[in-house]
């Protein structure tokens, strides 16, 4: 997935933008080492600002759904989101958030970042599921049709359709989608 194009994200109060080494701060160290913080994660404490760097160079290198967030009106970076790793074989990821500044507990970001994470990964899913279904069901259709068009109306509604054709989620997802729901449209 080195070519996965990830778009900004916004909410009402929030801005999740895409991970990268300008968000590696002594802040975020803080973060993953305070116990607090990192009770629920696997890597349990003893970061450095070196190994957040190399974490997120990783991360920007090999781009995968990861999302810094950002409270608008403080322009702060709060805490992060991701659906990482992603299985694609079995259409399956995982879902991970870090809300790594204390003062912002219990405010609703979290939850605030969870439903625009996903709508952003299932409003395509959901629309190429329908064209592949209803493609899979005419006769002498099949996936390749589904997938172009499932791409293609994955790009129309897009609001980055300049990034289609250079690794954009969404256009992966579109085609992807219609082309599996088209076998099942077709044993109708």
């Amino acid at each position: 997935m080195s070519n996965l194009s990830i778009h900004s994200l916004e909410t009402e109060r929030l801005i999740l933008e895409p991970i990268s080494i300008k968000f590696c701060t002594i802040e975020y160290v803080n973060w993953l080492n305070d116990k607090e913080v990192y009770q629920y994660l696997d890597t349990g404490g003893n970061y450095t600002f070196e190994g957040l760097s190399e974490y997120l160079t990783n991360y920007t290198e090999n781009p995968v759904l990861f999302w810094a967030i950002i409270v608008k009106e403080t322009n702060s970076h709060i805490g992060n989101i991701k659906i990482d790793p992603i299985n694609q074989r079995n259409r399956i990821g995982e879902y991970g958030i870090l809300m790594g500044d204390k003062n912002n507990w219990g405010k609703g970001y979290a939850k605030e970042a969870s439903k625009a994470v996903i709508k952003y990964c299932f409003k395509t899913i959901l629309r190429s599921s329908g064209i592949g279904s209803f493609i899979g069901i005419l006769p002498a259709e099949g996936g390749t049709v589904a997938s172009l068009i499932g791409y293609s109306e994955a790009k129309r509604w897009s609001k980055n359709p300049s990034k289609f054709g250079k690794g954009a989620i969404d256009g992966i997802a579109g085609a992807e989608t219609a082309n599996n729901a088209a076998t099942g449209g077709a044993m109708v």
